[in-house]
């Protein structure tokens, strides 16, 4: 899992050739002009001619700074899981004494589904007792995400040039999903002369969860050698991103109980809703730099901090009236409004070095750590209320209290790649990455939460009368408790990557990252880069 924002998926990605020989483990490490582009606007000075890049992408998952409160009280992360966006980029055209690159990159997916459907069924035959459902369930679902950069890269001298980076993205996505039931219980008469209604059942559940991403960025870079294998640099990048989430349910549920002349003699009536809605500002900042060493041996090191401030506005009801022999009515609700703050911080490092086996191939070894420490606290007020009504009185109850929600989130990893071309001839070349894993997490989460809300319980009200389904009213205030829990992850594992390139005349390029399995089932499991230099 990674809780990286924009810095980690707004600002392009790496080719299909270093996806395929070891992807962040080797990017930075091995030269390659279109990564080091995305990561150094001012590698653009390096481009013989104006290049259009079109790539197929597979995005991974990351985490919106902030998580979202569940129906059962426990902080959940929020992924943004877009995947097969298109790219499309032309760089290296030159106006005005600068170098230029546009990029442009699109997913929108749209999906519904309306299915109804109708049961029959026999309870009795010999009392002639049978039950019609009518179901209707719907789905809908929309994801968009697009992006447009606006790079230049201009030299400084003979030896330096710089490079500035300007773009915007977005991501949002909307699912809901919806199922009713009406269900009729019924049975006929004496000599099938008449139909009598013994129960009727209406249920409708109801889900949506709605997340928005927007970001601005700006990446300045400094470059220094007149020679790409050999250049150092500096690099830095500041991004806003306004967030926002939304997830809302309910359920509802009526039942009606008939005799057996068909008339009402019993009656329910239950809701519960829930409602957790999140929003703030992200702010991002990185710094790295990369310097080549003596002997060939390359380094690449790097910062990255993100702070966010956000709302929260937690909402649950639970509604129920019942007649049958009497009359009761009760309502639970819980509100939570405060505001929360999340931090993140990651290093990395790593170095390695190319060596020319024979004209053919190409070993690089390396090594790559990264640690990245996230935490986040809430501090919100929840106000509890209770309401019961019977035939004989009415009794309300309220209580406030401040809660507190903690998290701290430790990763390491330290990773051995060795990457491997292997060009048989001048047209088509060969990629392969190995890559030892050694991970260590740790996570803590940290509750101070009132017992009356954390504990459900049968809630005694004053004069003696129970209200099922409540939670304990005794010294909310008195009982807050501090329940902490610790989880310690460490895995070791190691994997393989593939790939390939088909080139024409150092014009035309096709280049292909097939992931662990050289031939995969689907061309979604693709990264492709369809690359002309003109």
């Amino acid at each position: 899992m990674s809780f990286l924002g924009n810095i980690a998926h707004g600002q392009g990605h790496s080719s299909a050739r270093i996806n395929a020989l070891g992807g962040s483990a080797v990017s930075g490490i091995i030269p390659d002009l279109f990564t080091d582009i995305v990561i150094n606007p001012a590698y653009m000075v390096f481009a013989e001619g104006v290049s259009i890049n079109y790539g197929y992408r597979s995005v991974s998952e990351v985490a919106l700074p902030f998580r979202y409160l569940s129906e059962d009280y426990e902080l959940k992360s929020q992924m943004t899981p877009y995947k097969d966006t298109n790219e499309l980029t032309v760089y290296g055209f030159e106006t005005l004494g600068w170098r230029w690159a546009i990029a442009t990159e699109w997913q929108f997916l749209q999906s519904d589904d309306t299915r109804p459907s109708f049961e029959h069924r026999v309870y009795s035959w010999s009392n002639y007792e049978y039950s019609d459902i009518y179901r209707t369930l719907c789905y809908h679902n929309n994801t968009e995400y697009w992006r447009i950069e606006l790079a230049g890269a201009h030299t400084l001298g003979d030896e330096a040039a710089i490079g500035i980076r300007i773009g915007a993205d977005e991501y949002y996505r909307n699912d809901w999903n919806r199922n009713r039931y009406y269900t009729e219980r019924y049975r006929y008469s004496d000599f099938l002369e008449k139909v009598v209604l013994n129960l009727s059942e209406t249920r409708d559940d109801f889900a949506t969860q709605s997340s928005r991403w927007l970001s601005y960025y700006l990446k300045l870079g400094l470059l220094f050698g007149t020679k790409m294998e050999e250049a150092n640099e500096i690099v830095l990048q500041v991004s806003h991103d306004p967030v926002f989430s939304r997830h809302h349910s309910y359920s509802l549920d009526i039942n009606e109980n008939r005799n057996q002349l068909g008339e009402v003699s019993g009656y329910s009536y239950y809701l519960s809703e829930w409602r957790d809605s999140r929003g703030g500002d992200l702010w991002s900042f990185s710094l790295s730099g990369r310097y080549m060493f003596p002997r060939g041996i390359r380094g690449y090191i790097g910062t990255i901090f993100e702070t966010c401030d956000y709302d929260t506005d937690w909402f649950n009801l639970m509604q129920h009236y019942r007649w049958e022999l009497d009359t009761r009515y009760n309502i639970d609700l819980s509100t939570l409004k405060g505001t929360g703050a999340s931090r993140n911080v990651t290093f990395f490092a790593k170095a390695g070095k190319t060596i020319e086996i024979n004209e053919l191939i190409d070993v690089t070894t390396g090594v790559r750590g990264r640690f990245q420490r996230y935490w986040f606290e809430e501090d919100p007020s929840v106000r509890y209320s209770q309401t019961l009504i019977t035939d004989e009185f009415r009794d309300d109850s309220s209580l406030e209290s401040q809660i507190r929600f903690k998290s701290e989130y430790t990763h390491a990893r330290l990773q051995l790649p060795v990457a491997i071309e292997f060009r048989p001839s001048g047209y088509f070349s060969l990629f392969c990455g190995i890559t030892a894993n050694l991970l260590w997490t740790r996570e803590t989460e940290t509750y101070f939460i009132p017992d009356f809300w954390l504990e459900p319980s049968d809630a005694r009200i004053p004069g003696g009368v129970t209200a099922g389904g409540g939670h304990s009213l005794a010294d909310p205030l008195q009982n807050t408790n501090g329940l902490t829990y610790t989880d310690d992850y460490v895995n070791s594992s190691y994997g393989a990557t593939f790939g390939f390139s088909l080139h024409y005349n150092d014009r035309l390029f096709v280049e292909c990252y097939t992931g662990s399995d050289i031939t995969p089932d689907k061309l979604t499991y693709y990264v492709l880069d369809l690359r002309y230099s003109f």
